[in-house]
């Protein structure tokens, strides 16, 4: 193992900024809140909660050597085709009818989980492409790095932004 760690403690202080500004917006709201309003496809912002945490578990399951999709709960055939809405559809199905306080248990849980995880790794690892490729990705691979920033740090955000405009009813 390399012995420079400090550009996995870089990528892991970037995680735990996006993750406690993302932790202090869902924080900030209610029960009623996070089960109530949706959006036009039923969403409701602990929907988004769940949905961090799945995308968290590919990642996880990518750095152990499993398939991405396998950490979604994704079907092999629903991965390949591609369809970013349609495999987020599948993750919405698989948790729609958990309740919230295990929802948020289980994005804490998956977010330790991770960080643990990318705490081990080799530094060499995290510019290595992610191989296979896999079809939510452009032709060239992306790098390990880039996995987890756009599962993490990059989606954070993303998804705050989507939660106060659902709760805010200014999400269609």
């Amino acid at each position: 193992m390399s012995e420079d760690r400090t550009d996995v403690r870089a990528v892991l202080d970037q995680i735990e900024a996006s993750w406690l500004a993302f932790q202090e917006t869902v924080d900030s709201l209610s029960d009623d809140d996070l089960t109530g309003p949706t959006d036009a496809a039923g969403w409701r912002a602990q929907d988004h909660i769940a949905h961090l945490g799945a995308w968290e578990r590919g990642v996880i399951f990518t750095i152990n050597g499993y398939p991405f999709h396998a950490g979604l709960g994704v079907d092999e055939d629903v991965w390949t085709a591609g369809d970013i809405d349609a495999i987020n559809a599948v993750i919405f199905d698989l948790n729609r009818e958990r309740e919230l306080e295990d929802v948020r248990t289980g994005l804490r849980a998956t977010h330790t989980e991770l960080v643990t995880t990318i705490g081990g790794l080799d530094p060499d690892r995290l510019d290595a492409p992610v191989l296979p490729r896999d079809t939510t990705t452009p032709d060239d691979p992306p790098s390990l790095r880039d996995k987890i920033a756009g599962n993490t740090w990059e989606h954070y955000p993303e998804h705050a932004e989507w939660i106060v405009a659902l709760v805010n009813g200014e999400r269609d």
